[in-house]
């Protein structure tokens, strides 16, 4: 009788041998016909590749799109860790394109501006509802379809836990969006989910049932992840729950068009958010990622000389930075513009046009620390929505699978097995401290610059290096309107009494 180590062995062999002859024969991978069962060896450490440069080979700072010290502080923030380093920075502060604050020789001090005394701006102040955040960042928006309901409830539960705002996403309002109480604001996509019929006609009556649910509208025109491209999600990740929701079937890939049918240029597009802002009494925006400008030209000259209620509340910019949804590389990689670009174009257009105070303006593009929410702020955003942030603060590991259904994490799946290890309320309260975190630090950084306000925040408080790395003023760089942009603050003015 043979010892049982001796079967072992022989059935390993066996399937070895097994395995080699199914590569000999077999005609679609030249690499293992030549290289029997060694070949595997290849594939293997190929789709392990983003892990294995994670972990063992890049630097503290190499990796995109978020490099090891912003997911440390994200990770540390949302369990109420210390987020301090020691022994210096590690980032290239010279470099070109480094970026610093200017702090003030008489800090305001924390009793003049405490963390939550700074008051956001109200968006829609015409409208019969107008919107007050409590919150200068907050959730961008995410779809229940990209992320699984678990993924969804934790984010509504962590934006209750501390005021900052929810954002839809396009795949409309759910369930696991209401299941706490917080602000919330709607996206509509050009697939008009959960505002549509079966059709895939607009339906007001259906846009209608979800108004109590929410503080604002949202008509998304592009995204950064694939500007002018529709969303897409795919058969495999369409539960009978999310076809409901959204009105779609569900024997094929859901593919959003890549425009609206309702208006298709700016006098109709501003017709059709009139007729949303008279309807819903909701402040009603538009978000994009900066492509051809004469677009916005286009916007703000038919704005010209018009009542201030007419026309988008706000405008939501998304850098070509992109995001959670799935994209074709050749729209990720080669299409729109960064939000260092587009941001202070866009402040700088509606400055020139005279409705920067008229139009508020919330930027989305990378945004993961305190200090790059206020270089943001500094640039021309009212607000900042932050996407892959608050996933980071549930878990995500950036193992870059978010299109795939197989989150290791899960966040962005469907699968019930991976969803049942993301508790929402663990995962609610991680997503709330690190909201509370970045209000705290972005607080600091507005008193080390001797502010009370994140709102103060502009151009001359920031400098950056140009190819020679010479610091010059982001003022300086970004040149404001003549006329319309803030004044350089007095050297040494210490702002007392706030």
């Amino acid at each position: 009788m043979l010892h049982w180590g001796w079967i072992v062995a022989i059935a390993v062999v066996g399937l070895f041998a097994l395995i080699a002859l199914h590569d000999i024969f077999q005609r679609k991978s030249a690499l293992k016909h030549n290289f029997p069962i060694i070949g595997w060896v290849r594939y293997l450490f190929e789709s392990q590749r983003t892990k294995i440069r994670q972990y063992f080979i890049s630097g503290p700072r190499d990796e995109r799109p978020y490099h090891l010290r912003q997911r440390e502080y994200v990770y540390r923030s949302a369990k109420q860790l210390p987020s301090s380093t020691g022994f210096g920075s590690d980032a290239e502060l010279d470099v070109p394109g480094a970026w610093a604050f200017l702090n003030s020789a008489f800090p305001t001090l924390e009793s003049e501006a405490p963390d939550d005394s700074a008051r956001p701006p109200v968006i829609g102040p015409h409208r019969r509802e107008p919107f007050q955040p409590r919150s200068f960042v907050n959730i961008a928006d995410m779809s229940y379809g990209s992320l699984g309901r678990n993924a969804v409830q934790a984010l509504s539960r962590g934006a209750s836990l501390s005021g900052v705002w929810l954002g839809s996403g396009e795949g409309s309002l759910t369930p696991h969006h209401t299941a706490f109480a917080c602000d919330r604001v709607l996206e509509i996509g050009s697939g008009l989910f959960g505002v549509r019929e079966l059709d895939g006609t607009f339906s007001l009556e259906r846009l209608k049932k979800l108004l109590p649910e929410v503080k604002a509208i949202t008509i998304k025109l592009s995204q950064g992840a694939k500007p002018g491209s529709g969303g897409v999600l795919p058969m495999a990740k369409i539960t009978a729950e999310i076809a409901k929701i959204r009105n779609i079937p569900r024997d094929h890939d859901c593919h959003s068009p890549n425009r609206f049918k309702e208006f298709r240029d700016v006098p109709s597009m501003l017709a059709w958010i009139a007729m949303l802002q008279a309807e819903t009494g909701k402040p009603v925006g538009i978000k994009f990622c900066l492509g051809d400008k004469r677009f916005v030209e286009e916007l703000l000259d038919a704005l010209e000389g018009t009542p201030e209620e007419v026309g988008p509340d706000f405008i939501m910019l998304d850098g070509a930075e992109g995001g959670t949804g799935a994209a074709p590389p050749s729209l990720a990689d080669n299409m729109g513009t960064p939000i260092r670009q587009a941001l202070p174009w866009l402040d700088n257009a509606l400055r020139a046009a005279g409705l920067r105070q008229r139009i508020r303006v919330i930027a989305a593009g990378r945004f993961a620390i305190a200090s790059e929410v206020a270089f943001g702020l500094a640039m021309g955003a009212d607000f900042i929505n932050i996407a892959r942030g608050f996933l980071l603060a549930m878990g995500c590991i950036q193992a870059q699978e978010c299109h795939t259904n197989r989150c290791p994490t899960g966040i962005t799946t469907h699968s019930p097995w991976l969803q049942a290890g993301l508790d929402p309320t663990d995962k609610g309260t991680r997503v709330a401290s690190y909201a509370l975190r970045l209000r705290s630090d972005l607080m600091t950084v507005v008193r080390s610059v001797g502010l009370a306000s994140p709102a103060e925040l502009n151009r001359h408080h920031v400098v950056i290096n140009d190819d020679d790395r010479v610091a010059r003023s982001l003022a300086e760089v970004f040149p404001y309107p003549v006329g319309a942009g803030p004044v350089a603050p007095p050297p040494f003015a210490h702002r007392s009494g706030h």
